[in-house]
């Protein structure tokens, strides 16, 4: 009879650097572009310290655009 074994939350998180890690001052369109590239739909937000200053989802950039009624295109703008 096989044993089966008990999950743990290390055997299920994505490892810390896998995520990717950016700065307030970062384009939305640059963390998109990480999400997308590793595959996940969240990224981490630090200051110069290092400090967590918060976690963004693609789940909040989708709650964004429904709120704003503004075109994709001009989310992106670098102004």
């Amino acid at each position: 009879m096989l044993r089966k074994k008990k999950l743990t939350i290390n055997d299920v998180v994505i490892k810390i650097k896998k995520i990717p890690i950016l700065g307030p001052k970062n384009l939305l369109k640059e963390a998109l572009e990480e999400m997308s590239k590793r595959k996940l739909g969240i990224c981490f937000c630090i200051n110069d310290n290092g400090k967590l200053l918060g976690i963004l989802t693609d789940g909040d950039i989708r709650r964004k655009i429904l709120n704003i009624q503004k075109p994709f295109s001009a989310l992106l703008n670098d102004d």
